[in-house]
């Protein structure tokens, strides 16, 4: 949990751009636990679709119409598609996401103005927007790898049907 001050600033203390300043990065901290739901949606998609190319390679290789396709062909589908899936899961996975103010925290400054209480909660969220900009940052990249180990394995998977069709 974030660190607060114990003491908020009196209502003499609290900076004229303070209201601002916190609308700001208030707002900031909103669109990064937005884009969270909105990247989770497509990790899923990624780990879904590479899901669905190991089944699809496995039944190619599991077919009784005909010769297999090399070995090499199969590999070459099936560690990208593993390893999109291994990455779409790790990116999924990133959890515990700052989110600042803490209620119960704010609860402790009920006698204070408002305009004093956002002061006094301004460092938190600019904690948990550092914070949480790494771990964006971690799952963005995944979902990027992601999307391209899927391509590959899309494109070894073709190239393993059209092997073994020649």
């Amino acid at each position: 949990m974030l660190k607060w001050p114990r003491r908020g600033p009196t209502r003499s203390t609290v900076p004229p751009g303070a209201e601002f300043a916190y609308a700001v990065a208030s707002k900031r901290l909103d669109e990064q636990l937005g884009s969270v739901a909105d990247l989770d949606r497509k990790l899923g998609v990624v780990i879904a679709v590479a899901g669905a190319l190991l089944v699809a390679l496995a039944q190619f290789s599991a077919s009784r119409t005909g010769a297999i396709a090399p070995l090499w062909a199969r590999a070459a589908a099936g560690l990208p598609a593993i390893l999109a899936l291994l990455l779409g899961l790790a990116g999924f996975f990133v959890r515990k996401f700052e989110q600042a103010p803490d209620p119960g925290r704010m609860a402790e400054y009920v006698s204070e103005s408002p305009e004093s209480m956002r002061w006094t909660a301004l460092p938190a969220v600019l904690r948990a927007l550092n914070d949480n900009r790494l771990k964006l940052r971690w799952k963005r990249r995944a979902l990027n790898a992601a999307v391209i180990a899927v391509g590959l394995a899309a494109l070894a998977e073709s190239a393993a049907v059209l092997l073994r069709l020649a």
